[in-house]
């Protein structure tokens, strides 16, 4: 029997996949601070934080899916933007200070559980933000 190999995705792929329509949120006053919230009725709460490479060509839009499929699972998604290299006041301590702010917006909703998730440069501030 032929082993199968596996497919690379492309980011269009990505992009083109299905997700829920969100809540658009803001964490903040800068026009970077804004967020996607899937609610749920879920004692739960996933903060998601985009990758992209930490530069502004990629915002939180291809990860819907993921934050959809998530909410489909009966868990709230609060998935966030926040400054890259390329956008004022991106990068140290932009971005850094943007993730804790919306960690800090996250902590004040009704949740009794969260989670910080992230995606390639989402999951170094995932991490950082653990460190913090």
């Amino acid at each position: 029997m032929a082993e199968s190999q596996p497919h690379q995705v492309s980011y269009s792929e990505v992009a083109n996949l299905l997700y829920i329509q969100p809540e658009n949120l803001a964490y903040g006053d800068d026009q970077f601070h804004q967020a996607e919230y899937w609610h749920q009725e879920s004692t739960s709460l996933v903060v998601l934080i985009h990758g992209g490479c930490w530069l502004n060509q990629f915002d939180l839009k291809h990860i819907r899916p993921l934050a959809s499929d998530i909410a489909n699972q009966g868990i709230a998604v609060l998935s966030i933007e926040y400054r890259r290299i390329g956008d004022p006041g991106g990068g140290w301590p932009g971005t850094f200070d943007d993730i804790r702010q919306a960690l800090g917006f996250a902590s004040e909703m009704p949740f009794e559980n969260l989670f910080v998730v992230g995606h390639s440069a989402g999951g170094h501030l995932a991490l950082w933000s653990n460190a913090t």
